[in-house]
Formats: structure tokens, sequence, C-alpha cells
């Protein structure tokens, strides 16, 4: 009787030891441990490893207790997602399916997040527009400061735009989307842009901060490029693209983008479109003429007409933005002497 209790004892304490290694395996198999060398950036790991970053950031962020990416040091441990695995419920956002018919996207392409404009009103926190927005101050603190260029939360004036990074489009209006492209033998970081209508030297600063690196003509096939590509949400399909839906190819084309030709002298020129830079846009996109004189200038007139028609203008708002026509334009921003 002892040796068949025993015996019992022993098969009992083998299947509960075989059930912990399962459990142990399967969750391992979602999850990856790193341990970060010299000169890591969890970006690039990530990039290394084929994840997704900026779909994933907040669980990454939330799981390894991370305050400040910049302070991790060698030897800490981190934790990731494996390639392809899902994190959404980390994010506290359930993404809503939709973005698999952007006809925007080029084919492979998704959509791994958004900024979401908000111009700052007096009073107004970042941490409390976040809060509005359902966004975890605490884990894009440090991603909100770099996108924007910010310096001391303490800092920030009435007036000023501010872009907030979202695993969801805004219910209507300007945004931006964060395109994830999987980078192909003889892709140029120039190339794909000019595919998207965007300016590469007009975004650079935006380009490298969503890729976390300086030189963006170093990029290697498999690995994933962030892109910033401008986009407005109408009502009725507002919250409703996906943050992580692969573009299949099969719904109807693209609407037609028109090209944004321009001329300054004595200064310098940007068109854009929710603060990003363009080159191309679709008609009814409102675009924002940004200029800045050189010394000893100021602004003497921002003038749009139908490119090689200089009869056919395009009516200029006092705060330099237009309606993008059905044709290519001509944007030519003249500067006087200052008085």
């Amino acid at each position: 009787m002892k040796k068949r209790l025993i015996s019992v004892l022993l098969t009992l304490c083998l299947a509960a030891a075989l059930f912990s290694s399962m459990s142990v395996t399967a969750f391992a198999a979602d999850t990856i441990k790193y341990t970060l060398k010299s000169g890591d950036t969890v970006y690039g790991v990530c990039q290394s490893l084929g994840i997704d970053f900026y779909a994933n950031y907040t669980w990454i962020t939330k799981t390894n207790n991370i305050k400040n990416y910049a302070n991790l040091k060698p030897g800490t441990v981190i934790t990731l997602p494996a390639a392809g695995a899902k994190s959404d419920s980390a994010t506290g956002t359930t993404p809503v399916e939709g973005s698999a018919n952007d006809k925007t996207l080029l084919d492979g392409d998704f959509i791994s997040g958004y900024l979401v404009p908000h111009v700052m009103k007096s009073g107004e926190t970042v941490y409390g527009v976040c809060s509005e927005m359902g966004i975890d101050f605490h884990s894009n603190s440090d991603r909100i400061m770099k996108l924007n260029n910010i310096s001391s939360y303490n800092k920030i004036a009435a007036g000023r735009t501010v872009l907030f990074p979202s695993t969801k489009a805004p219910e209507s209006g300007s945004c931006v989307k964060i395109v994830a492209h999987k980078i192909v033998s003889g892709d140029t970081t120039y190339g794909i842009c000019s595919s998207y209508g965007i300016s590469y030297d007009g975004n650079l600063k935006l380009l490298q901060t969503l890729n976390n690196k300086e030189n963006m003509g170093a990029i290697k096939a498999g690995q994933l490029l962030y892109l910033p590509v401008p986009a407005v949400i109408s009502a009725n399909q507002g919250g409703g693209a996906n943050t992580g839906s692969t573009n299949t190819g099969t719904t109807a084309p693209a609407p037609a983008q028109y090209e944004i030709y321009t001329s300054i002298s004595n200064g310098e020129l940007l068109v854009q479109i929710s603060g990003v830079t363009v080159t191309k846009a679709k008609a009814g996109d409102t675009i924002k003429v940004e200029c800045t004189a050189d010394k000893g200038y100021t602004l003497d007139k921002i003038s749009v007409t139908k490119h090689g028609d200089a009869a056919a203008s395009v009516e200029v708002a006092e705060d330099g933005s237009f309606k993008m026509p059905a044709y290519a334009v001509d944007v030519k921003v003249s500067f006087k002497a200052a008085a």
C-alpha cells in the first residue's frame, strides 16, 4: 500500500512538472528575453528580430517598466514580444478592423500607429491631453518629447501643435499615419518617401525620430522603415483604421495625387499636411505653406497657381493655407527687403 501511494505521488509530481514546463514553453513562445549590449537600442534590437517596435511600444514600455529608453544600460535584460505576436491587450485599446482596405498603402505595407495633432490651449497639459485621448502618458512621455522636440513640458506655449502617438485614428480630422514598409533589395528611403508623396529632406528629423537612427540612407532588406504619411479621417471612418493590418491591394485604386512644385528665393519654403512636408497631395487636402525669410528680408506674397498656367490662381488663406485642387500646382513665395 505504501509503495502504491509513493508511486501515485511520484506520478502526480511528474505530471505537475510536465504541465509547468509546458506552460513556461507556451509563454516563452510569445516572448523573447534579450540582454542589451553596448551600443544596442531597443528599437534596433526589434528591427534585427523582425518585431514591430511602434505597434508594440506601449507593451514593451510597460512590461519592462521603462521610464526613459536612453537610460537603459548594457546588461539590462528586456522582455520583447516574439516576431508576429500581437500585444493589443497591453495598449488598453482594441484595434478596429478596416485598414486592410486603405487604398493609399503600397502592397505589403501596413499602419503601425498614428500621430494625432492637437493645438494646446491655455491651461492644458500634455498629461491632461493624453488622458482625454486615452493615451498612457508615462509610457509615451519620452516619445512625445522626441517627436515634438520638447525640452520641458513646462515650456509649451498655448497655440503650439503637439503630435500625440496613438494606436487608433481620431474620430475625424487630420492625423499622420505611421506606415510600416518592409524594405526589399533596391529600396531607398528617398524613393519610398517619393512613393507616398512626402518629402525626404523636409521630413528628415521626423524620419530619424520614428526610426531611431541618424543615417536614413543606411537601410537593410528585411527591416521595417517607418514613414509619416498625412491623412484626413472622415467622420464615418474615424477610429476605424487598424494599427497592424496589411494592405491586400484588392480594393479600388487609390485617390489621385497631384504634384506640388515650389519656387522661392531669399528664404525657405515647406508645404505641409498635418506637419508633414509633402510633394504631392489629393484634391481637397488642406495644404499649409510654411516659409522663413532670410536675414534682412520679410514675407511679401504667397501665390498658388495651376502648374504651367499662372492665370489660373488658387485662393490662399491669411494663414498661408489652401485647398489642393484636382491638378498640379505651383507654389511661389516672394520676399522683400526689410525696411
